[in-house]
């Protein structure tokens, strides 16, 4: 009777998981930017530009967004009645309603996303040009999370991430990097 692994490790998937992301530039950084309070790779100060431009980014696409249904809405329920109160549209009430106050309004998300926000996406891209992480760093990161999954903590590093108290973890040397990890 073959023995199955009910919990593999991490070292079993980090291939599959390399391939997968790296095809995607920005999802290959994203990864490096959402982990960093684990793996101390991006400068702060960096770090700071891209939490700012995201948080530019959702005001820029939700202000859009919102404000496409706050304008139909006006123009629907105000304009429209008091210039043209006797206008009915007896026939597709339901698509037409559902064009004016779901299909606008992502309209407008649209326009904000891909007109008003360009130089969000393109400070990522000089920002994944400028660290231009490879297969080297990413196995470096990978061995951090192996390390503390080796001793059962994996879960406490993801939940404290930066705070993670690593006295008790002992060092290991990877057969992907070659180096000791500590």
């Amino acid at each position: 009777m073959k023995k199955q692994n009910r919990d593999p490790s991490i070292s079993e998937h980090r291939h599959a998981h390399f391939d997968m992301i790296s095809q995607n530039r920005s999802e290959f950084f994203n990864f490096f930017f959402e982990n960093n309070d684990i793996f101390k790779v991006i400068d702060p100060e960096d770090e700071e530009y891209l939490k700012v431009m995201h948080f530019k980014y959702l005001n820029t696409t939700a202000n859009f967004t919102f404000g496409t249904f706050g304008a139909v809405l006006l123009v629907d329920q105000v304009l429209m009645r008091f210039f043209m109160p006797n206008f009915k549209i007896q026939n597709f009430r339901f698509i037409l309603n559902t064009t004016k106050y779901i299909g606008l309004p992502l309209l407008g998300f649209w326009v904000g996303k891909n007109y008003f926000a360009q130089d969000v996406e393109e400070s990522y891209i000089r920002m994944s040009d400028k660290y231009s992480f490879n297969y080297y760093d990413y196995n470096r990161c990978m061995d951090v999370l192996e390390r503390a999954e080796r001793v059962g903590r994996l879960d406490e590093l993801l939940k404290e991430r930066g705070n993670f108290d690593w006295t008790g973890v002992p060092d290991f040397r990877s057969k992907f990097t070659q180096k000791n990890i500590n």
